[in-house]
């Protein structure tokens, strides 16, 4: 999984992992988040813009004759 990829998913921002590379830091919010995010894996549900692009695929798909 990519970094950016990885805030996405986390909800923690898709620049998070560039930061904390940079040496910057962040939230105990933020870093909760993560650590959900990294303790439910692979039970974690589908990024939720995937979700809603793959169901208007559907949609518009059941659509055509």
């Amino acid at each position: 999984m990519g970094a950016s990829h990885l805030g996405q998913r986390a909800e923690a921002g898709s620049d998070l992992v560039k930061k904390l590379r940079a040496g910057g830091d962040c939230t105990t919010r933020t870093a909760d988040k993560v650590n959900a995010f990294i303790d439910a894996w692979p039970n974690v549900p589908p990024y939720k813009r995937r979700v809603a692009s793959e169901r208007r695929r559907s949609q518009s798909n059941a659509a055509r004759p």
